[in-house]
C-alpha cells in the first residue's frame, strides 16, 4: 500500500509495476464477471468495470484499515460486502 501510494508518481521506480498490476487485477474481475454474465449469472446490463471498480476499492479500503487497525476483521467485513453485491447483481433488474 505503501509502494502504491508512493508510485502515482509518474516518475517513481515502482510506477509501471503498480499501474501494471492494477490493470492486471482489473483485468481479471473484468473477465471473471464478463464469464458469470455468458453463463447466466449476473444480468446482461451489468456494468462490469464499475463492479470491478468497486471489488478494487472495498478490497484496498479494507486492507488500508487493517494495517492501521489490525483488530478490523477484513475477511469478515470483505465477505460481507461480497454477499451484499452478489444479493444486488442477481436481484437487480435494468434501470429504465
Amino acid at each position: 500500500h505503501v509502494t502504491t501510494a508512493e508510485a502515482v508518481d509518474p516518475d517513481h521506480p515502482a510506477h509501471e509495476w503498480v499501474v501494471d498490476r492494477m490493470q492486471l487485477v482489473r483485468r481479471l474481475i473484468v473477465a471473471a464477471l464478463q464469464k458469470s454474465i455468458d453463463a447466466g449469472k449476473v444480468p446482461r446490463h451489468v456494468d462490469v468495470n464499475v463492479v470491478a471498480n468497486l471489488l478494487i476499492a472495498i478490497s484496498e479500503g479494507l486492507e488500508n484499515q487493517w494495517l492501521l487497525e489490525p483488530n478490523i476483521d477484513l475477511v469478515g467485513s470483505f465477505d460481507a460486502f461480497i454477499d451484499m453485491l452478489v444479493r444486488q447483481l442477481t436481484t437487480r433488474t435494468p434501470a429504465r
